[in-house]
């Protein structure tokens, strides 16, 4: 999903000054994949949310917010994930 951010706001999620990251604009030496443009006086960033988003900083909110998060080998000991296909009902016994 695209989203449409100011140049700052860009600048502070991925750790430029908001100097630098003008700076940058200008010169035209923004990271590769990066397109801004100036609408007025206004420069904007456009970005895919699902790009933005920073693995770890997730794994550590859902962490504070009581998720227990599994790795992919407790994953696949409860038969779980990947392209498994989900535990089966224990069948009830036979009677002898």
């Amino acid at each position: 999903m695209k989203q449409r951010i100011s140049l700052y706001e860009w600048a502070r999620r991925n750790g430029y000054s908001r100097s630098a990251a003008y700076r940058h604009f200008h010169n035209g030496t923004l990271p590769e994949g990066v397109r801004a443009t100036k609408h007025g006086n206004r420069i904007y960033v456009d970005i895919n949310t699902l790009d933005d988003l920073d693995p770890h900083a997730l794994a550590h909110y859902l962490k504070q917010h009581g998720y227990y998060l599994l790795t992919t080998s407790e994953a696949e000991q409860l038969g779980i994930g990947g392209n498994h296909e989900p535990p089966q009902p224990a069948q009830p016994a036979v009677p002898d």
